[in-house]
């Protein structure tokens, strides 16, 4: 099992889920009466799919007494879902599990057992991969420690529940700043419903950190190829309110409303791999919910090409564009030439509190960032166009450079590639005859920590327009957490 898992559970939980699509036992009671030297166990057994299979339960009692018995499929079949077994027992049981050593796709571990208490094993996490709870709630637990411009050092810590159905049930974060004693935390739920929708996943979250407090609440379907054939389709849809109720908190503060209004999202996103390209993309709307203190509505799309037509030399194409209307835009759904924005940014883990940045660095972020060489002046607009391509080599020096190309700098291990962007960002139509570009190199590092912090600094060559008294070719750099795009 380790072997086929590997270091990423993603198969795992996803051919669990379909195995249980029609298979979820509940027991709900258990009934003893005297019968002379023996006793008589009675269980209230509940299946909520459409295989009833043989089915294990172990009862116990005190003095470590134990037995294991097998219900029969016969008292699912006339019992239209409500069953009862009867057993005879030499002692008498104080508690029943079904399914004990987990050899029926039964995962419902909450609700197979008469144990009252949540079977719950807390874990330092190692950063590697998590182990699998089986049979129990794992919690993993690390101690977060960062420095924060307003706030100083802050402290907390971090965890993340998993349980048999779901991988990563609740994580988040809860802390508290030692320059100003002010408590914050930030926590996300995942559920769903094997009854109601076994491909459907619910996501809520609430928060109170850096000065801003919100919830948001998101559901997500996979669609598989109902749309187009050969792509994998993706539906979600979800409401989120937030509000800034202290900027002296947020980093650059202008570039926030006050919040206070509900926002409406739907994102359809879909995969496909061909023969030399593996392509991706995504068409995210955005509006507005029931609010008087903005009026909006935005429509932004991505698309994202992994092209493997020449050898020893991988392209990366992406392009992306958006258009936002309304009276009231807030500044934070405007797009942003370079950089993911105030909302990608604090969608990132790394420049938000649950980090260790500092908070007030000028660089390029992770997300939907577009032209790097613009980090420092982050212009915005209502339109945004961009296109990008790049070719990263798998090392330092490419391999198709001779005796340069086996130089290793151990712990880091950086990558180079090549780049070249060109975008454009206002208020209204775009002006084609004053595209912003850059070309030049970046450099990252390899995954630092586990698989997610990717350090990057980008050196844009060559750039247009140019300052006032600047020249295009100037070596400039970028910092970013994260890949660029």
């Amino acid at each position: 099992m380790n072997h086929a898992l590997g270091q990423s559970y993603d198969w795992f939980w996803d051919g669990w889920i379909v195995r249980t699509d029609r298979m979820d036992l509940k027991l709900r009671k258990m009934r003893v009466a005297r019968d002379g030297t023996d006793y008589q166990a009675e269980l209230e057994i509940q299946s909520r799919g459409g295989i009833d299979p043989p089915v294990p339960v172990r009862f116990r009692g005190s003095g470590g007494h134990e037995v294991l018995r097998t219900i029969p499929r016969d008292v699912f079949l006339g019992a239209a879902g409500d069953g009862r077994y009867r057993t005879t027992l030499p002692f008498r049981p104080s508690e029943a599990e079904l399914d004990p050593d987990l050899t029926l796709p039964d995962v419902s571990w909450s609700d197979n057992s008469t144990r009252w208490r949540l079977r719950l094993q807390p874990m330092l996490d190692n950063w590697h991969s998590s182990p699998m709870p089986i049979g129990k709630t794992l919690l993993l637990w690390r101690p977060d420690l960062w420095y924060q411009t307003e706030d100083g050092v802050q402290g907390g810590l971090a965890f993340d529940a998993s349980t048999v159905r779901w991988e990563h049930a609740l994580h988040g974060l809860a802390g508290v700043g030692a320059r100003k004693p002010r408590p914050f935390a930030d926590f996300e739920g995942r559920f769903r419903a094997l009854s109601a929708d076994p491909k459907g996943i619910v996501r809520a979250r609430a928060y109170n950190i850096d000065g801003h407090r919100g919830a948001q609440l998101l559901f997500s379907k996979a669609l598989g190829s109902r749309i187009e054939r050969g792509f994998r389709w993706t539906l979600a849809a979800g409401v989120d309110l937030d509000r800034l109720y202290d900027r002296a908190v947020p980093r650059r503060p202008s570039e926030w409303s006050d919040g206070g209004h509900g926002n409406l999202e739907f994102q359809l996103s879909s995969t496909r791999n061909f023969r030399r390209v593996r392509w991706s993309g995504a068409m995210r709307l955005r509006t507005d919910l029931l609010s008087e203190g903005a009026s909006y509505s935005s429509i932004y799309g991505t698309m994202t090409g992994d092209v493997s037509v020449i050898p020893k030399f991988p392209l990366l194409l992406r392009a992306a564009a958006g258009r936002v209307r309304g009276d009231q835009v807030p500044p934070e759904e405007r797009f942003y030439l370079a950089g993911a924005g105030p909302r990608g940014e604090w969608a990132s883990r790394w420049f938000r509190s649950r980090g260790t940045i500092p908070t007030r660095w000028t660089a390029a972020l992770g997300g939907d960032g577009n032209v790097r060489g613009f980090a420092d002046t982050r212009p915005s607009g209502r339109t945004l166009l961009a296109v990008n391509a790049e070719s990263r080599s798998g090392r330092l020096v490419p391999s198709w450079v001779p005796l340069l190309s086996r130089i290793r700098i151990p712990v880091v291990d950086p990558r180079s590639s090549l780049f070249a962007d060109v975008g454009k960002v206002s208020e209204n139509k775009l002006d084609w005859s004053d595209l912003a570009a850059d070309c030049g190199v970046g450099f990252r590092t390899k995954p630092l920590v586990r698989n997610h912090l990717v350090l990057r600094t980008d050196l844009p060559l060559w750039r247009t327009p140019t300052l006032p008294g600047e020249r295009p070719w100037k070596l400039r750099a970028v910092f970013s957490v994260g890949e660029a795009f």
